[in-house]
């Protein structure tokens, strides 16, 4: 038996099918209705009269169609579901069904999700379906449970690391911001007393940090502190990330004093670029990395070794020897360079700042597939430098030059393997 009730702009169509040994089913929807018309019904009722309308830009509720929404009833098993038969387009996911049914079985409620579709251009083989009060939603087909990862999120207002000047890298930002997260010994207390990582801040606008995955391919860290720091961080990784894996791409601004700021760069090429290789010769290009401060310095860096860390440098590979390097060039002032020493009678300007890093030596690596693997010995010597001119406050006083310079030569045997089953 079928029914239809039109009220104004409003049509209600229903069902009711029933028979013996069958299901009493109730079915309602909305034709020929969208979003717009409920709301204009909902304003009529309290004001007949009133012409009430959508204006621009509310008027898209107009094009938002009902039509495909249904209200089931079960009258029988005392269930009440919605059932969408359109399409629904989350990116990475197209639902093309969509029915949430609640139910109650021997005395415990349920509220049923059923999804179906095709999930990253693949076709679902049957239907993603879990009770959203007591389970988990199912392990998306080779991808488990990790479409959207997320590892760290916060959010305040007023408050600020407590300093952002060594923190030149996304890395150590969201580290930073990572360790503030700690339990609070006192829930009644101020929590900024408790959280050492954090403090109260005026000037300080909102406090945004996050890092997350997504399908497992994307790593993403983005931090917002204004004035204070801003800056993104982009890692491309594993099989669906193609010839882009590897790449590691970061941007990063902070502010170091009331007046200069520094806007840092660093670009890490995907592996199949980085590593090039022609036979017995085998190329690894460098991390390049650009500092510009607002008062005009710069520090250039082509895969200089800090921290000893030559996976960073430019490397040559012509069995059985192996090489790598790089350097870095700065020129800073007396408010921006932190290897000088701090003085009172003057100013240094300007400050000249270089590194050279190099490594030679006898071995081999391998990557193929998934088998990683190498042995070396090599000789790894780290030159850096510091030239500063002197322009003393007192006229009378000569300028003079600052001179720093360090030096280090060790001896490194390296010996790894690994394999990444993963790709398996």
């Amino acid at each position: 038996m079928s029914f239809v009730l039109t009220k104004g702009q409003l049509e209600l169509d229903a069902d009711l099918t029933w028979g013996i040994g069958q299901d009493t089913i109730l079915t309602v929807k909305l034709a020929n209705t969208t979003v717009g018309d409920i709301l204009s019904f909902l304003v009529n009722l309290v004001d007949p009269y009133l012409d009430f309308k959508l204006d621009p830009p509310w008027d898209i509720l107009n094009s938002f169609s009902l039509d495909k929404l249904e209200l089931v009833v079960n009258i029988t098993k005392k269930t009440v579901g919605v059932t969408y038969s359109g399409t629904i387009d989350l990116v990475f996911m197209q639902i093309t069904a969509l029915t949430l049914t609640y139910e109650t079985v021997k005395g415990e409620s349920m509220v049923n999700i059923n999804l179906d579709g095709t999930f990253l251009g693949e076709k679902l083989d049957k239907p993603m379906k879990w009770d959203a009060l007591n389970g988990a939603p199912p392990q998306v087909p080779g991808k488990g449970n990790k479409v959207f990862d997320l590892q760290y999120l916060g959010l305040g207002q007023h408050v600020s690391l407590p300093s952002v000047a060594n923190l030149d890298t996304m890395a150590k930002v969201i580290t930073a911001l990572e360790q503030t997260v700690i339990p609070l010994e006192d829930s009644t207390a101020n929590p900024l007393d408790q959280l050492p990582g954090l403090v109260f801040t005026v000037s300080s606008g909102w406090l945004i940090g996050a890092k997350f995955t997504l399908i497992d391919t994307l790593e993403l860290s983005v931090v917002f502190n204004d004035p204070l720091v801003y800056g993104l961080l982009i890692k491309l990784y594993g099989e669906k990330a193609k010839i882009f894996a590897g790449l590691e791409f970061e941007i990063l601004y902070r502010r170091i004093t009331d007046s200069i700021g520094v806007y840092h760069v660093e670009l890490k090429l995907p592996d199949e670029m980085r590593h090039l290789e022609f036979g017995e010769v085998s190329i690894t290009l460098p991390v390049l990395g650009l500092d510009i401060y607002t008062n005009g310095d710069f520090r250039i860096d082509v895969g200089f070794p800090t921290n000893g860390d030559f996976t960073r440098s430019f490397g040559l590979e012509i069995f059985p020897f192996v090489g790598a390097g790089g350097f870095y060039f700065a020129k800073l002032s007396a408010a921006t360079a932190t290897n000088i020493h701090q003085i009172t009678n003057g100013v240094f300007n300007p400050v000249i700042e270089f590194g050279r890093g190099l490594s030679i030596g006898v071995g081999k690596e391998i990557n193929e597939g998934i088998l990683s693997a190498g042995i070396s010995i090599t000789i790894q010597g780290i030159f850096e430098g510091v030239i500063a001119w002197f322009h003393p406050t007192d006229t009378n006083t000569p300028t003079d030059h600052y001179y720093r310079l360090e030096a280090s030569l060790s001896i490194v045997g390296h010996l790894y393997g690994s394999i990444d089953f993963a790709i398996i």
